[in-house]
């Protein structure tokens, strides 16, 4: 008898409110540990993504340079940069500089004596050329 009076004892402690409200307490508080846990991992992992394209870029500019810099360690590479960079010639050599025309005419005139279905058509056909 006193052996179920125990257990009904220990029932009743488990399944008392406020053992309840500690338990949704503890869910509670782990949950939001859970959550603070879970948002830094993905923080972590999209800076970790980005850190590694940014890592392949700073890698592909390195070769360019290198690459770069042996042709610049050549004398026909040091003759080149001289050129693109100060517009010298060697003596003996001319120079032409190409300048395009900035004005150019991009607008048409319709004519005046066209009648307003040939104006249509030809505006029509404008968007499908």
């Amino acid at each position: 008898m006193r052996d179920f009076q125990g257990r009904r004892r220990v029932r009743k402690m488990i399944y008392s409110k406020i053992s309840i409200l500690v338990l949704v307490f503890l869910v509670v508080f782990m949950t939001k540990a859970l959550w603070g846990v879970y948002t830094k991992n993905r923080l972590a992992a999209t800076g970790r993504v980005q850190a590694e394209g940014e890592l392949r870029d700073l890698e592909n500019q390195k070769a360019e340079l290198s690459a770069r810099v042996g042709w610049m360690a050549k004398a026909r590479g040091q003759e080149e940069a001289i050129r693109q960079n100060f517009s010298v010639t060697l003596p003996g050599e001319k120079m032409v500089i190409v300048v395009e025309d900035e004005q150019k005419a991009t607008t048409s005139k319709i004519k005046n004596n066209d009648n307003w279905w040939s104006v249509g058509w030809r505006a029509l056909s404008q968007i499908f050329d």
